[in-house]
């Protein structure tokens, strides 16, 4: 068909080892079925995000768009023994179902989990589905897809439902009450920062420190990682990511100005806080001022006190893609150029019976990074919180000079 890529055709010598592997009376293991996918899988290529879209449709997250293109492209079984959690979910005549998990805990929390259909008859991938989102398999009228059966699956349209509907409307308002209740918040976190371009993962712990209306502290340490420990992140070129633990850091805001600390090299820069007015954007910052984003312990670390739903309703289309007893997930894309200029996907983890924000995703606007927190609560509006006594001691770091902060665009 014009336009439209054919698969090679699979070697009858890997059909044939593939149709002994998955034989109806055969004893399977997840190991022997993935193994089988390996070289079915081998010939083909992987799909891009545009054609994966275009399959499960535009509300599909940037991290599952991710996953199901390197699902459906060339396998290996190392590497997807490494990067999921597999079981047999369930097998029959015709069909095996492997059931995967993401090991990585920011892909677990932002993905979920996933089943695979493969058929005994080729052991090619016949069905593939996240598990919290209902799908449909349209019959295959084209056995040379380009992204076989990903072109032929369809999200129902009421799994993920665009617009603000009532029962967004009422999650978007109990968000914003409870995070407003918050006068003063210690919290910890685990941070994940995804490099696409360079292959690159690096993990963080650390501390985040709220006492209304603008003083606080964001500050991270290197995580600790196991001797051994590998990324379960694979690259687009089909490369495991290089994992790394991030540089500490500090912010620290006073009220009056922001201190910006390195601690591995214990020196430090201050700015002085401008004066907040309207035009200041609350969610990510301002595109037209680089140190904006930073002004506020709120807008450094978005979407875990002051939300503001209105500026979030005007900035940006949302969505929510799941929700059950243990979590809401919204799903935030740039509705202006100005949002777009600094994100292409926010999402949100939102406890259903605290209404606290339990994660947050950021994906850069060309989609090569992503920065993933996951928090836990500590100490809520208490008064030693607000008495400041977090504050880290800075006495002795070397003073830097901080470059102006840049004019306004015009």
């Amino acid at each position: 068909m014009e336009g439209r890529r054919l698969l090679p055709v699979v070697t009858l010598a890997v059909l044939s080892c593939t149709l002994t592997a998955l034989r109806a009376d055969s004893k399977l293991t997840s190991s022997t079925v993935l193994r089988a996918l390996e070289k079915v899988s081998a010939p083909l290529w992987r799909p891009t995000h545009a054609e994966v879209r275009k399959a499960y449709g535009s509300d599909l997250t940037d991290s599952r768009l991710t996953v199901a293109a390197d699902l459906l492209g060339p396998v290996s079984r190392d590497a997807l023994e490494h990067r999921f959690e597999w079981t047999i979910a369930s097998e029959s005549p015709q069909f095996v179902v492997l059931r995967a998990m993401p090991r990585d805990k920011a892909e677990a929390l932002f993905v979920g989990p996933i089943e695979l259909t493969l058929s005994r008859a080729t052991g090619d991938i016949d069905d593939l589905r996240f598990c919290d989102l209902p799908v449909t398999v349209a019959d295959r009228k084209e056995q040379h897809s380009p992204i076989r059966l990903v072109s032929n699956v369809r999200v129902d349209q009421v799994a993920a439902e665009s617009g603000i509907s009532p029962e967004l409307n009422q999650v978007l308002e109990k968000w914003q009450k409870s995070t407003a209740s918050i006068q003063n918040l210690k919290l910890s976190f685990e941070r994940y920062r995804y490099d696409r371009a360079f292959n690159l993962e690096t993990r963080a712990v650390g501390r985040f420190v709220f006492v209304a209306p603008n003083t606080g502290m964001y500050r991270i340490q290197p995580a600790p990682i196991p001797v051994g420990t590998e990324s379960k992140i694979i690259g687009t070129d089909g490369q495991r990511f290089t994992l790394r633990t991030d540089a500490p850091e500090s912010l620290v805001w006073d009220g009056m100005s922001v201190t910006v600390a390195d601690d591995k090299y214990r020196t430090l820069q201050t700015l002085e806080v401008p004066r907040q007015d309207a035009g200041i954007q609350r969610v990510v910052g301002s595109w037209d001022n680089v140190w904006a984003g930073i002004t506020q312990p709120q807008v450094a670390l978005p979407c875990v006190v002051d939300v503001n739903v209105k500026d979030l309703k005007e900035r940006f289309q949302l969505s929510v893609l799941r929700a059950d007893e243990q979590h809401v997930v919204l799903q935030c894309l740039p509705a202006e150029p100005s949002a777009r200029r600094q994100l292409s996907e926010m999402m949100v983890i939102i406890d259903p019976q605290t209404h606290l924000t339990k994660a947050t995703k950021f994906v850069g606007p060309s989609g090569d990074l992503e920065i993933v927190h996951v928090f836990l609560y500590e100490q809520i509006n208490q008064p030693e919180v607000a008495q400041k006594t977090w504050a880290p001691e800075l006495g002795d770091y070397r003073r830097m000079e901080m470059p102006p902060p840049a004019p306004p665009a015009e």
